[in-house]
């Protein structure tokens, strides 16, 4: 087991900080959190606690790479309607470099 008590994982607070804006954001991120590791703990119990290190890691290229596929995809399309937009005489600011 780490340094973290499985019980404790899961009760765990964040820090009151002043996020301005992105607070309504953040908000928003820790209930979709919480939201996921209390399905995964009915789903799956507390095995991921026991799971070796290594498999954990293999989890997390995994999504790492996911997460790049998809924003491949979301790139694509971000291109098609920029393109559609210039046809439609709408300039748009330059694609950074």
């Amino acid at each position: 087991m780490d340094d973290l008590d499985k019980g404790d994982a899961m009760t765990t607070t964040v820090p009151d900080a002043d996020l301005g804006d992105l607070e309504p954001t953040f908000e928003l991120f820790v209930q979709q959190l919480r939201a996921r590791l209390e399905k995964g703990a009915r789903e799956y119990g507390d095995s991921s606690f026991d799971r070796p290190t290594a498999e954990l890691f293999d989890e997390i290229e995994e999504e790492l790479v996911d997460i790049a596929g998809w924003t491949v995809v979301l790139l694509h399309r971000l291109q098609r309607i920029r393109a559609s937009a210039e046809c439609i005489g709408q300039p748009t600011s330059p694609t950074p470099k």
